[in-house]
């Protein structure tokens, strides 16, 4: 009488219910190391997804918390700077794809076959760049920071490394058809940056000079270093954003770990 109670409830219940609830019970019959091979995927994500939600909303608390200080009267320690960029020793860095000169870079190289790209070769730079105010300047060390720039560009050819960006319309419309896709960021000289990291002052024992610095060393591991071309309000809109995506990616997990089980076991 009971099973027959469940079987009424179960037809009268609305198509999308009834099928969840026969998608449920079929898990009953999978194999015990399927079964958990499954759950133990689920739950790996469950935990990244986790993780990045708090990485984003920290680094967004983290900024708005922290004020920012010019460069002339910044404290030794975490600061935040905002400013404009310059070369080190007024030596540009050049792109490697584009052969364009500036201040940082990020690329890309991919190979396209059957309907799919695959990742080639990918890199950024290493090399100090400069920050300045209108009160001083400091030297940028990007190694280890968490860099979003705000200028990307994507093309395509029919070399692996090219020489340059196609000239004019034409020719990137006749590169469109090559099976190499280059995808470059940069940051470039004079244009807005905003920078949190560890900053110190040393002195030049042969100029005598004071000598800025912001960099990673020496910070904690609760205190995110940061490079970014976006400006303060619209990085802290990005982490904002990029932290409730984690969220909800998150929750779901847990929903679809909660809903295995209680078709596994009930």
């Amino acid at each position: 009488m009971h099973n027959l109670n469940n079987l009424k409830t179960i037809l009268k219940a609305p198509p999308e219910l009834q099928q969840l609830h026969l998608n449920a019970s079929s898990l009953k019959a999978l194999p015990d190391f399927a079964f958990f091979f499954m759950l133990i995927f689920f739950g790996i994500f469950t935990l990244f997804f986790f993780y990045k939600w708090y990485k984003n909303f920290k680094n967004a608390r983290d900024i708005e918390d922290t004020p920012k200080a010019k460069i002339r009267s910044a404290a030794q320690g975490y600061v935040e700077i905002e400013g404009k960029q310059k070369y080190a020793g007024n030596k540009p860095i050049i792109a490697p794809l584009s052969l364009l000169p500036c201040t940082w870079y990020r690329y890309t190289i991919d190979q396209g076959a059957k309907d799919k790209w695959y990742r080639l070769e990918q890199g950024e730079s290493s090399q100090n760049f400069m920050v300045f105010d209108d009160t001083g300047e400091c030297v940028i060390n990007p190694i280890g920071a968490q860099i979003t720039c705000a200028y990307k560009e994507s093309w395509y050819g029919f070399n692996r490394y090219p020489k340059g960006k196609p000239r004019n319309i034409i020719w990137r419309l006749i590169c469109y058809l090559g099976n190499y896709r280059y995808t470059e960021w940069r940051m470039e000289e004079n244009s807005y940056l905003y920078v949190a990291g560890n900053f110190s002052t040393t002195t030049d024992a042969t100029t005598h000079e004071a000598l800025n610095t912001l960099s990673k060393q020496g910070l904690n591991k609760k205190s995110p270093f940061i490079i970014s071309s976006l400006d303060q309000k619209k990085l802290i809109r990005s982490y904002k954003f990029a932290s409730v995506f984690y969220l909800c990616s998150y929750i779901l997990l847990l929903f679809i770990i909660g809903w295995m089980l209680v078709g596994r076991y009930y």
